[in-house]
């Protein structure tokens, strides 16, 4: 699950959405994740409590939600 700060209409999440799916580097691994799907979510119910209060100060509502297929160490 990923905030969209910037919105839903970049060419980043358009791009994502288009090719399926995408690669995210995090710490020492590379994760295959497909399967986005952009919602609205104005309560912000499918964050964590303590990111509610500073994505409802800058309006974000936006967010995309992927599924991991694999992960592999770098």
């Amino acid at each position: 699950m990923v905030a969209l700060i910037r919105g839903p209409d970049t060419d980043q999440v358009r791009n994502v959405d288009a090719s399926g799916g995408c690669v995210l580097e995090k710490r020492s691994h590379v994760h295959r994740l497909d399967e986005p799907r952009v919602f609205r979510d104005e309560q912000r119910s499918v964050v964590p409590r303590w990111v509610r209060i500073p994505l409802r100060i800058m309006r974000v509502a936006d967010s995309i939600e992927l599924s991991r297929v694999d992960s592999i160490p770098r």
